[in-house]
């Protein structure tokens, strides 16, 4: 009795499960599951879903010891009557929870210790009968840090299940001995979906040292590192024995101690999170060493050469940065350590030069043919060129062609006057008012055309948008 009122009453708000350890049908109500609530609790009209089948059902009516109850709680023997589902379609040991909360595995890694009665030894790779929840499946166990477990010894194994099943860090199971049928050792599961693990790997060791004994934050750090750049959803802690409020709580004390980062709908370790922030840096260093001319490097190479993939922490860490004043971003293009190129001064003077030639030009723009005394090598010219653009000093006319700013505020100035009062211009009247030949004109007006300083009417041209806002002075 003294032990009985000792126990402590299960947290509530966990999800709930319960393992089916009856099924049966009763007219006018349908299939009825049996068993003991292991968490959380269930109401009537609840939806859950049966694992590992993945079936969702709901409930119809809720029962303990044959009287109708609003709610049945951990530790209480409850019968369910359920929606959606016929008796023949729920096998016994199976489990009743709350959906998208677990999910079927078969792989567990678990810590056992082995019975001290006499013949109880564990191989590697020996076949046994598996009890978990109300569920007897055979398995293989494979020792990770042993290479065979005596009487009474414990160590780290995963069982490779023929069926699969759902599980919780903190579950407890039993072993039993293929042929002849007698219990040779007991366990807790530490891992409920891990990857195939190789034998005697530290790392794996150490982490499963740290879900047996490791506090919430230790496991959460851990998984956290194991997620690498996609991290962990917070809903997954619930897998690994942490009621969904606590875990909140702990993922919060961890951030605001800056060991973990909240990234979306992930948490990401910090030291996973640094590893990718330097591999950003270390790229855009490179690039910019081979790059001098160009200002940054395009996001989208830059994710792929990084590995960064699509998830958020690509963004993060470029907005991080940026706010930081590690990076700097442009359009499309990110650049690390100062927001300016460092030009030689044979750069300088080459844009200089090439200033100086399109300016000269005036309306009767140059194309890039026109600029190759300047620079011969043409990838080079589009590089400068593509500067000088951004600097504002020159603007693109067409693929070829290049207006100096000053020319081009001299146009827009002089078209103002000209049609901003609701006058209009042909082609013909557009080459005499700028003394241009056809070559030059048509560009012009389809580069006015295209910038919204102009709208084309037929065959003439009225003042567009962008030209009455001008006349506005906005």
């Amino acid at each position: 009795r003294q032990e009985a009122r000792a126990i402590r009453t299960r947290d509530e708000g966990d999800f709930f499960r319960m393992p089916i350890d009856r099924v049966f049908t009763r007219s006018g109500i349908g299939t009825i599951v049996t068993g003991t609530v292991w968490t959380g609790a269930v109401r009537k009209g609840d939806g859950l879903v049966i694992e590992p089948a993945g079936r969702e059902v709901r409930v119809r009516e809720v029962q303990s010891f044959d009287t109708a109850v609003k709610s049945a709680a951990a530790g209480t023997r409850t019968a369910l009557a359920l929606h959606g589902v016929r008796v023949d379609e729920v096998v016994t040991g199976s489990q009743v929870l709350t959906p998208r909360v677990l999910e079927s595995s078969s792989m567990l890694n678990a810590f056992v210790e082995t019975s001290t009665l006499s013949g109880s030894r564990l191989r590697n790779r020996q076949r046994l009968r598996f009890h978990h929840a109300a569920a007897e499946i055979m398995a293989r166990v494979v020792l990770l840090d042993s290479k065979e477990l005596e009487i009474g010894e414990n160590g780290f194994v995963q069982l490779r299940l023929e069926k699969p099943t759902v599980a919780r860090r903190g579950d407890r199971f039993v072993l039993r001995s293929y042929s002849p049928m007698r219990v040779i050792a007991g366990g807790k599961i530490l891992d409920p979906d891990p990857a195939k693990a190789k034998r005697f790997r530290k790392e794996t060791i150490h982490t499963l040292k740290t879900l047996d004994e490791g506090s919430n934050r230790d496991v959460i750090l851990t998984l956290a590192s194991l997620g690498g750049s996609r991290g962990i959803a917070p809903d997954v802690l619930r897998r690994y024995g942490m009621v969904g409020a606590k875990a909140e709580d702990e993922c919060r004390a961890l951030e605001h101690e800056g060991l973990i980062y909240k990234v979306g709908n992930r948490v990401i370790e910090a030291g996973v999170l640094r590893v990718a922030e330097e591999k950003i840096a270390g790229v855009l260093e490179e690039f910019a060493s081979r790059n001098r001319l160009l200002w940054g490097m395009e996001k989208g190479e830059l994710r792929e050469k990084t590995g960064l993939g699509e998830g958020l922490l690509f963004d993060f860490l470029v907005e991080k940065g940026k706010r930081e004043g590690r990076f700097f971003v442009k359009g499309a293009r990110v650049r690390a350590g100062s927001g300016e190129r460092e030009l030689s001064p044979d750069d300088v003077a080459v844009l200089a030069e090439l200033e100086k030639r399109i300016r000269g030009c005036g309306l009767t723009f140059p194309g890039r043919a026109d600029l190759f005394e300047v620079v011969r090598d043409e990838k080079r010219l589009i590089l400068y060129l593509h500067i000088l653009q951004e600097n504002g000093s020159i603007v693109r006319i067409s693929s070829e062609g290049f207006l100096h700013l000053e020319h081009q505020e001299e146009l827009i100035g002089r078209l103002r006057s000209h049609i901003a009062g609701g006058g209009a211009l042909s082609v013909g009247d557009f080459k005499e008012i700028f003394g241009l030949s056809r070559k030059y004109a048509v560009p012009l007006l389809e580069y006015l055309d295209r910038e919204g300083f102009t709208r084309r009417e037929g065959d003439v041209r009225v003042a567009g948008p962008r030209l009455l806002r001008v006349q506005d002075g906005e």
